[in-house]
């Protein structure tokens, strides 16, 4: 029933394109034969794990399904919570053979095993050298500006050409063999970009000189048929270097009326952020910049991803841009049917009397307020925010922590922290997510007393998001730094020790 109730989900997915053809993936896995197989194919170019598909495995371990494709793609396939990136393309087959024991594949067959065997050598999941960890902390995260050519770039750059050179060296089509280079290219320019932007700590003038001078020689234009997953991540981070360029130039001489790239002043460019979103900015820089067709597989992503983290309102506003400019896409019926789906669900919910809301949350004092109403019961506390990507992902986990824990005696608590012109938009989330028990919504500045609460003596994580804390049936504090939803088992078992 679960290999059917896969193919019947897929087909669905692609019913509202032109046409499609097929590609067969089938294998046999060796070692425990009780292995949990999914399959992730992106809608569009973005994959998502949450949206993987279960492949039955029968009890002689082999597995076999078709997907419907348009073109060529990169895939991923998920053996438990190991993700290993696939290739595929339209007319071709594959054969797997997998080893569960070390969650491996250990031998590829059919017209394109060539193609996965070096797909799995340029290693587009392994971890970039600098930005591997140890005892939790990364090991280049202390890197100055001064010294990234040397320790950093230099080094990554020899890797890319080592990539580049066995490609060129492989017996894959020459079709492909573009396509891999310009994936390598651009994995390893979107890497920089996350490894400046997110671990070490610069100045913003040094990381803006950096993207500079990273993306002021490249162009985000290519033809269609080498789009790949990795051209799309660096779409992505060439946003900011268009944003970063803008503001660059502005600074330098303020009296420019149109900035670069925009085609719009900073004025106008800030009143749209504030009633739009900045989804909506990034997505007429975009517009301006790029190909027609890597601007309409844009915008519908951006608008599934909205779908992804429930922002209804952001969803429609940028599809009513996506269908004045791409009246005849083939994404069109998934993505209203996408946007219907999520109004259904706040009509059904507004009416749900196990989702409730504290009003004038800014008014407590104390988290303490909350809490004693609870007495006799574990408290499950996470601070979150509707502007907060991984917040969104953790609550997606809740429905399974809440099936675990259901008729116990644990009350679960979302202290959100949003602007007070975000209260409409907070609570249609809350109802949209179906997210049972007792919201709160603060602005910044009144939720620093409760942080300030909660850790006292830990001023450095205060402000992280999401955050989780456990209290006991006697409405004590008990487990700051709380296991999150989707830890599953590692929360169940923190939980279970105060019941």
């Amino acid at each position: 029933m679960k290999f059917k109730a896969f193919l019947i989900d897929v087909i669905l997915i692609f019913s509202s394109f032109l046409s499609f053809a097929q590609f067969k993936i089938s294998g046999s896995v060796i070692g425990d034969k009780e292995v949990n197989l999914k399959l992730d194919v992106p809608v569009i170019y973005d994959l998502d794990p949450l949206n993987a598909k279960e492949i039955a495995v029968e009890s002689n371990g082999n597995f076999s399904v078709n997907i419907p494709l348009t073109d060529r793609r990169f895939i991923a396939l998920h053996l438990d919570n190991d993700q290993i990136l696939l290739f595929v393309q339209p007319h071709e087959d594959l054969f797997l053979v997998i080893n569960s024991n070390n969650r491996t594949i250990v031998d590829f067959k059919g017209s394109l095993a060539d193609e996965n065997y070096l797909l799995q050598a340029i290693g587009f999941n392994k971890t970039p050298f600098f930005m591997e960890q140890q005892g939790g902390k990364y090991n280049y995260a202390s890197t100055t500006a001064e010294e990234i050519q040397s320790m950093v770039v230099k080094p990554w750059f020899k890797e890319r050409e080592e990539k580049l050179l066995r490609i060129t060296q492989s017996s894959i089509s020459q079709a492909n063999k573009e396509l891999f280079k310009n994936e390598v290219r651009f994995h390893a320019l979107a890497s920089l970009t996350d490894f400046t932007r997110s671990i070490v700590r610069w100045r913003k003038s040094e990381w803006r000189n950096f993207q500079l001078a990273l993306y002021d020689t490249v162009s985000p234009n290519l033809e269609e048929k080498y789009h790949g997953l990795q051209y799309y991540k660096f779409i992505d981070r060439y946003i900011g270097y268009m944003q970063s360029k803008a503001l660059d130039q502005y600074l330098k001489d303020t009296t420019i009326s149109r900035l670069l790239f925009f085609n719009l002043s900073l004025d106008s460019i800030m009143r749209l952020a504030k009633v739009n979103g900045e989804n909506y900015v990034a997505w007429l820089s975009v517009k301006q910049n790029v190909s027609r067709a890597t601007a309409e597989s844009y915008l519908a992503q951006q608008i599934l991803n909205s779908y992804r983290y429930k922002d209804l309102k952001s969803m429609k506003i940028l599809m009513v841009d996506f269908e004045a400019y791409f009246s005849d896409s083939r994404y069109l019926p998934h993505l209203r049917t996408c946007i219907a789906k999520l109004d259904e669900k706040l009509m059904a919910n507004k009416r749900n009397a196990s989702i409730k809301f504290f009003n004038e949350g800014n008014h407590i004092k104390s988290i303490y307020e909350i809490i004693k109403r609870y007495r006799g019961k574990v408290v499950y506390l996470g601070i979150w925010g509707t502007w907060c990507g991984p917040c969104k992902v953790e609550l997606s986990y809740t429905s399974q922590l809440k099936d675990k824990f259901n008729n116990k005696d644990i009350v679960f608590i979302y202290l959100d922290m949003d602007d007070d012109d975000k209260e409409d938009e907070w609570r249609n989330f809350v109802w949209i997510s179906n997210l049972q028990g007792l919201h709160i919504r603060m602005n910044n500045e009144h939720i620093q007393r409760i942080w300030a609460e909660l850790l006292p003596t830990e001023d450095g994580l205060r402000g992280l998001y999401p955050s989780y804390f456990i209290f006991d049936k006697n409405g004590i504090l008990i487990k700051e730094k709380a296991k999150r939803p989707s830890d599953q088992q590692l929360l169940y078992t923190q939980l279970e020790k105060h019941l």
